[in-house]
């Protein structure tokens, strides 16, 4: 077995018939304890967004779309930022299709129409 060490991290093993390639550097852990994890988990939270039904709100609103290559996502807000409505799902290779299947549900007029 011959050893080929390309740089730091990765190291080749030639064998008879195989080459085998190791990749041996690791990131360093996002957090160095629980407490940690659980202080991030805790401020974090603080952030939850409000959210109400788009069936019982009167008044302005705003519509946002992202309509990408692989996912759509449609929101409703309500002008003091409250989630009236949410929509995620892959556009199985039609994002126009799946965002028209969108502003269908909102329309919908007995659906209940809460944000997710």
């Amino acid at each position: 077995m011959r050893r080929l060490r390309l740089f730091p991290s990765f190291t080749i093993l030639f064998t008879t018939r195989l080459v085998w390639i190791f990749e041996v550097a690791r990131l360093e852990p996002l957090f160095n304890s629980e407490e940690e994890y659980e202080a991030f988990k805790a401020e974090h939270k603080k952030a939850e967004v409000k959210k109400g039904n788009l069936a019982d709100y009167h008044g302005k609103c705003f519509l946002g779309i992202d309509a990408g290559s692989t996912t759509s996502k449609v929101a409703v807000v309500a002008e003091d930022g409250t989630l009236l409505y949410s929509f995620y799902s892959s556009n199985n290779g039609s994002p126009l299709k799946t965002s028209i299947k969108a502003f269908n549900e909102i329309h919908e007029p007995h659906a209940q129409r809460t944000a997710r």
